[in-house]
């Protein structure tokens, strides 16, 4: 399933992490994880998703089956907006008239 969008996206880095715990007791099976990257080599995990069972419990049909996904979007505009200092940055000098 990787190959494909590695081979679309050269620029997007598709790592299979058999080690990741996060998410085991939520999502049923393979999940996914979205971490971006800023120029600057700050990592921060954005978004995940995955088959979620308690759809099928909620509607007492395990037949029925649901992939969530979630984005912090919010945090996306915080990562990207360079007006207003990161942790460990000088705010930048207003500019007088």
């Amino acid at each position: 399933m990787a190959e494909p969008l590695a081979r679309a996206r050269p620029e997007v880095e598709v790592v299979h992490d058999l080690a990741r715990l996060q998410g085991l007791g939520y999502y049923a099976g393979p999940f996914i994880q979205l971490v971006v990257r800023r120029d600057d080599g700050l990592e921060l995990p954005l978004g995940d998703g995955g088959a979620v069972p308690w759809l099928g419990a909620l509607l007492s049909n395990r037949r029925e089956r649901m992939i969530a996904t979630g984005l912090g979007t919010e945090m996306l505009v915080k990562l990207y907006d360079r007006s207003t200092p990161q942790a460990g940055e000088a705010r930048p000098e207003k500019e007088t008239p």
